[in-house]
């Protein structure tokens, strides 16, 4: 009987442990707030889909968040921003953008060299720091963000 009880307890804890390891994962992430809008290539659609990289301010900014994020958008522009999974948000912070857009996937060679596709964007809005553009998250989130892209 006492053997039967110690397999139990065993069962028991392990399942508890197993249950805390999951709890603590996924879009349940303390702090995160929804960032959601539209991005634009000289005030239209974009020619084909693309990422936006969001990353902090850089050490010496206060309101620098420490978690980067980036977001997914169609020809449409819609996105919605990630952290950890799709679509959970943004810590509230000033964020510098890089965007990438390009006319195919990346592929890789026989020789295993990784082929890029040609960017459909200039080269300054690749980098977060040559990009110019922020944006700033507020604790409440942002609905309806607008990245515009202005190559003319």
């Amino acid at each position: 009987m006492i053997l039967i009880l110690r397999k139990n307890y065993r069962r028991v804890a392990l399942l508890l442990i197993s249950g805390l390891c999951l709890a603590g994962c996924g879009s349940g992430e303390p702090g995160l707030v929804p960032v959601r809008g539209k991005i634009t290539l000289d005030g239209g659609p974009f020619p084909k889909e693309g990422l936006i990289n969001f990353t902090g301010g850089g050490s010496s900014d206060v309101n620098a968040p420490s978690r980067p994020g980036s977001a997914r958008f169609g020809p449409d522009g819609a996105f919605s921003a990630m952290s950890f999974e799709p679509g959970d948000g943004l810590y509230p912070g000033t964020y510098k953008l890089a965007v990438e857009c390009q006319d195919a996937p990346p592929t890789i060679a026989n020789d295993g060299r990784m082929i890029g596709g040609k960017s459909l964007i200039p080269a300054k809005f690749q980098n977060a720091e040559t990009s110019g553009l922020t944006l700033t998250v507020p604790e409440g989130g942002v609905k309806d963000a607008v990245i515009e892209i202005k190559t003319k």
